[in-house]
């Protein structure tokens, strides 16, 4: 009996020595953890976005091992939260927590974003001290616009090229030349990025090309972008003779409103009667008026002869 429970005791000790080890040496749980961002400026723990004003802004957020831990999103300017799990915490319905598939991605979408809306945002894990991941969300307005212009002129059977070029929306724009609703057949677009002040600037163009246009070109085609208004064009197809005569036209300068010089000069010839007869009469009053009267040298010119009913003026006699 003496000898059984020794071997049991034995038996106790060493199960006991077994766990105790394998605990001690097990490998400790792994805390969350965020993903590096993959689209950071500055190489440290921020990542950066990018949107066009009025489209929809998804701020990214992955935290391995989360585990019981929560995920808040605070705006970082004045640190209001905004999202707490699924829950939204403020008034303005377009901020939007997602979690897809309930996997390690907590994204916050904003939906139609605004300029006021630039700026920091904190995804923020529920340790102790928290854990802090940046976003820097950027907003920009997209531009678009046409050339040469928005008025084309070209010749029968020449070479007719409009570009359309959209800045500041993010690729693919998906430009497109529509007339009177039809797609037009045009080259693929090009797309490239430019610098800007804080980023580069993403710019998309797409050609509307005939290589021999017609009189049925004509018309007003329009160029449309998921980030942009859509922006017409229109196309003049014109004979030979009919386009010299419309550049002919343009070169001419226009009759229609008076221009400054002339302007100046119906003002000149309005004042300068007025101007002699009253030099005229204040010499009569001093005993001085002559007929005829030659001013001395340093006064108005345009007086160098009053006669009744006209002035000689540098520019010649004027009638009055």
């Amino acid at each position: 009996m003496t000898l059984l429970l020794r071997h049991s005791l034995s038996l106790v000790l060493v199960l006991v020595a077994t766990f105790c080890g394998e605990a001690s040496t097990g490998e400790e749980e792994e805390g969350p953890a965020f993903e590096p961002p993959t689209n950071n400026n500055n190489n440290n723990n921020a990542s950066d976005v990018m949107v066009v004003e009025g489209t929809t802004a998804v701020l990214p957020c992955i935290v391995r091992n989360l585990r019981n831990h929560s995920i808040s999103w605070l705006r970082g300017r004045d640190t209001r939260l905004l999202t707490n799990a699924f829950l939204t915490y403020t008034a303005d319905k377009r901020y939007v927590p997602i979690n897809p598939g309930g996997a390690d991605q907590w994204f916050l979408k904003i939906h139609y974003v605004r300029k006021s809306d630039a700026g920091r945002y904190l995804c923020q894990v529920s340790t102790v001290p928290p854990m802090t991941l940046v976003v820097n969300l950027k907003v920009q307005e997209a531009v678009a616009r046409v050339f040469p212009s928005s008025e084309v002129y070209v010749q029968i059977g020449s070479r007719l090229e409009v570009m359309c070029q959209v800045e500041g929306c993010p690729l693919p724009a998906l430009l497109s030349w529509t007339r009177s609703g039809l797609a037009q057949s045009t080259p693929k677009p090009h797309a490239f990025e430019k610098p800007g002040e804080d980023m580069a600037v993403p710019v998309t163009q797409l050609k509307l090309v005939r290589e021999n246009a017609r009189v049925t070109d004509s018309g007003t085609y329009t160029c449309s972008s998921i980030c942009t208004q859509p922006i017409n064009a229109t196309v003049h197809v014109l004979r030979g003779e009919e386009l010299a005569a419309m550049q002919h036209q343009n070169a001419s300068p226009s009759c229609r409103e008076p221009s400054a010089v002339m302007t100046l000069s119906f003002c000149l010839v309005a004042f300068l009667p007025w101007y002699c007869l009253m030099e005229e009469d204040a010499r009569s009053q001093l005993g001085r008026r002559q007929r005829g009267y030659r001013p001395i040298r340093g006064s108005y010119d345009g007086c160098q002869s009053l006669k009744e009913g006209e002035v000689l003026g540098s520019w010649g006699r004027v009638n009055v």
